[in-house]
Parts: structure tokens; C-alpha cells; sequence
């Protein structure tokens, strides 16, 4: 193995890691999605819910 050869193994390394952490972070971030729309809606049931005095 020559120099061109590790330098292209190491590039393609960095490339591989980053396309690995974008593609976590993308769906880590579909996944929050879905959870910051539940709370939201749970935050303003809970406001109608202090509104209307309970009952």
C-alpha cells in the first residue's frame, strides 16, 4: 500500500463518518418531530383545561 492509497482509504473514512452522522441526525430530528407536536398539543390541552376552570 502506498501514500495515494492510505490518503484516499482516510478521505473515504471522513466521508463515510459524516455521511453516517448527517443520516443520524436527520433522523434524529424526524424522530423529535412527531414528539414536539404531541407536547405542544398537550400543552394546550392543558391550558383549555386550567381555562375551563375544570369542571
Amino acid at each position: 500500500m502506498n501514500w495515494d492509497d492510505s490518503v484516499s482509504l482516510w478521505l473515504l473514512n471522513i466521508f463515510g463518518v459524516l455521511a453516517l452522522l448527517t443520516m443520524l441526525l436527520l433522523g434524529f430530528i424526524g424522530a423529535l418531530h412527531p414528539l414536539i407536536a404531541a407536547i405542544r398539543r398537550l400543552r394546550d390541552a392543558w391550558k383549555d383545561f386550567q381555562a375551563s376552570d375544570h369542571g
